[in-house]
């Protein structure tokens, strides 16, 4: 988990013109202690990699929770969302990039409180909600082929 001290960095993005601050473990700078085991951090690696491929190219950290939204981008974001697990990020992230918010990640400090345990279930469910979310993009169920038209 990160402390709420890490919350203050989001600011100076958004400050900065950026609609999304994404706190990330996978940026320069970032730090996690304790260090994950080697088979979690490939497999957070792989996971990264996938998410990017199907849904957030160029974030590297989908799954930390610390995302700060402008209000401008909130308000056009969230009303649109419809994943309710562990996926909502990627979507949200991917809409507000459909919709021509702009997104900045910034390192964090994250302390592993339990590095034994690692929630595979929550990364593969995360996957298939980005498979979701990019079908429901495709076939234009938000609808934002006819919001991007009325802008």
């Amino acid at each position: 988990a990160a402390s709420v001290v890490e919350f203050h960095k989001a600011f100076p993005y958004l400050q900065r013109g950026f609609d999304i601050a994404i706190g990330s473990r996978a940026v320069a700078r970032a730090r996690v202690r304790p260090l994950l085991r080697v088979r979690d951090s490939l497999f957070r690696l792989l996971h990264n990699f996938l998410m990017q491929a199907i849904l957030t190219p160029r974030v590297w950290d989908t799954e930390s929770g610390w995302y700060c939204f402008s209000a401008s981008a909130a308000e056009r974001i969230f009303p649109l969302t419809r994943v309710d697990s562990a996926g909502w990020a990627g979507e949200a992230i991917a809409l507000g990039a459909r919709l021509g918010h702009r997104h900045h990640e910034f390192p964090i400090f994250w302390s592993n409180n339990n590095p034994r345990h690692f929630d595979y279930h929550r990364y593969i469910e995360s996957l298939i909600d980005a498979v979701r979310v990019r079908w429901m993009l495709f076939r234009d169920t938000y609808q934002l082929k006819t919001k991007e038209g009325k802008q």
